[in-house]
């Protein structure tokens, strides 16, 4: 953008807009962190970012949006509350007509996982064949929601029965402790002020996602 050849008003609009997109991600950088320190130590959201695709943010939101587990005496309970569940058309003794999803419930909570749904597309594992077949037949983003509804089901089992996720990636899950101590880390540093050189924790156990 700081290349474009523009006229002196439009070049001063896309300034303000630059310096508000900087302001609104040091905002969103210092919630991470604030995110981080209260997850931490919280085992079922540790638990959950043992499956493909859920970071320390989704596990955290999700976490947030199911409370206590035992609410839900079955996985389906689940799904309907983060509105996955597809909407059915029935008449008396007629044919049940399924549609699209319900859309009804957490729908802060329904979006990342979602956008968890298109992470774990992309890595291998069970949830990516899952996806790849279903892409075949309806295409990208029937797909992406028809993953997204399996996370949901893993979350009930593995809160429900305290077990990790049994196709957990061991290289993966082992850096997000260190995410989390990283951005702690952070924040610990620019509450103090300290001019201390940066942490030690590798730049890929900063960065990686799910």
């Amino acid at each position: 953008m700081a290349a474009q050849q523009l006229p002196h008003d439009e070049r001063a609009a896309i300034d303000r807009y630059v310096r508000e997109l900087d302001r609104l991600a040091e905002d969103l950088a210092l919630l991470d962190r604030e995110i981080a320190q209260d997850a931490i130590d919280d085992l079922a959201v540790n638990r959950l970012m043992t499956i493909t695709g859920l970071n320390l943010a989704v596990a955290a939101d999700i976490v947030a949006a199911i409370g206590d587990i035992s609410r839900f005496d079955s996985r389906q309970k689940l799904v309907s509350y983060f509105g996955l569940n597809p909407r059915v058309r029935q008449s008396g003794l007629g044919a049940a007509h399924h549609g699209r999803i319900s859309k009804i419930g957490r729908s802060h909570a329904r979006a990342m996982l979602v956008e968890a749904a298109w992470a774990a597309a992309k890595a291998p594992g069970p949830l990516h064949a899952f996806f790849v077949r279903i892409r075949a037949r309806r295409g990208h983003q029937v797909a992406a929601v028809a993953v997204a509804r399996k996370p949901t089901v893993l979350c009930w089992h593995l809160l429900t029965k305290g077990e990790d996720y049994l196709w957990a990636r061991p290289a993966l899950v082992a850096t997000r402790p260190a995410q989390c101590n990283f951005k702690l880390d952070m924040r610990n540093r620019r509450a103090a002020g300290a001019d201390q050189p940066m942490p030690t924790t590798s730049k890929r156990c900063a960065t990686v996602r799910c």
